[in-house]
């Protein structure tokens, strides 16, 4: 009995690791203003140095056989490096430089959030 309890508690510790390592941190571009983008964003969520990626718009395939829809992720389109953090805001560099073309107000960028 106190073993099946010590195995249950492990494996649901082990479960809430699995799932905190699967947040993602999510910030909306605010404003695009000389190669940098504005971000919704700041301590403790993300720090100077940090690098979230802005992706295209999902779509779907769908599978031959089992005509089943699959999402197929966006290819990422720009990476915004933190350099400046405000109390409201953080300002971040735009990589590669030709990527602020591609960038619009209200699209997000995402990090994945490290487990402690």
């Amino acid at each position: 009995m106190i073993r099946n309890l010590l195995f249950f508690s492990v494996c649901f510790f082990l479960g809430l690791l699995e799932c905190k390592a699967q947040v993602e941190i999510k910030a909306y571009i605010i404003q695009i203003e000389k190669g940098n983008a504005y971000l919704d964003v700041t301590y403790p969520k993300v720090e100077i140095g940090d690098v979230l990626s802005v992706r295209s718009q999902a779509g779907y395939m769908i599978h031959p056989v089992t005509k089943k829809k699959i999402i197929k992720e966006g290819e990422i389109i720009a990476d915004l490096e933190i350099k400046e953090m405000h109390s409201e805001y953080s300002i971040a560099s735009i990589y590669p430089d030709d990527a602020v073309l591609k960038l619009k107000v209200g699209m997000y960028a995402t990090m994945p959030e490290e487990s402690p």
